[in-house]
Formats: structure tokens, sequence, C-alpha cells
């Protein structure tokens, strides 16, 4: 019995383990292709500083990249 116990606990830690290690790497990957080089967005937000109407470029217009604020609300029931 206590072998047992010992076993499923050792498979859960390697689970644990490769699902940690495999996060790693994806969010390594997805970081690696979404990043710009920090001169760019240095130059396209003086472009859109002295960007006037009607030539603001469509960049400029755009709500994205982090620029909303969201709010997740996780809810925790208690079963018996």
């Amino acid at each position: 019995m206590l072998e047992k116990i010992a076993f499923v606990a050792l498979m859960v830690q390697v689970a644990v383990l490769a699902t940690l290690v495999t996060k790693t790497v994806f969010m390594m990957s997805y970081a690696s292709e979404e990043t710009q080089p920090a001169g760019a967005a240095v130059v396209k937000e003086i472009e859109c500083a002295n960007a006037t109407w009607p030539n603001i470029p469509n960049h400029c217009l755009e709500r994205g990249g982090g620029s909303t604020k969201s709010v997740k609300t996780l809810v925790l029931t208690a079963q018996n």
C-alpha cells in the first residue's frame, strides 16, 4: 500500500515537472516571436505623438497590445 502511494506521488511530481518545462518552452518561443526591437517601439511612439489629423497612421489608432485593462474573476466553490 505504501509503495503504491509513493509511486503515485512520484508520478504526480514527474507530471508537474513536465508541465512546467512545457510551459516554459512555449512561453519562451511565444515571447521570441512577439518581440520587436526597442528602437522600433520608440520610433512608433514618437511618430504617434507627432501625428496630426487626418494623417494619423493606422497603428496609432488601434487599441491593443496591452493598452486596455481587463479584470478576471475567479470563483471558487466548496464541494461537500
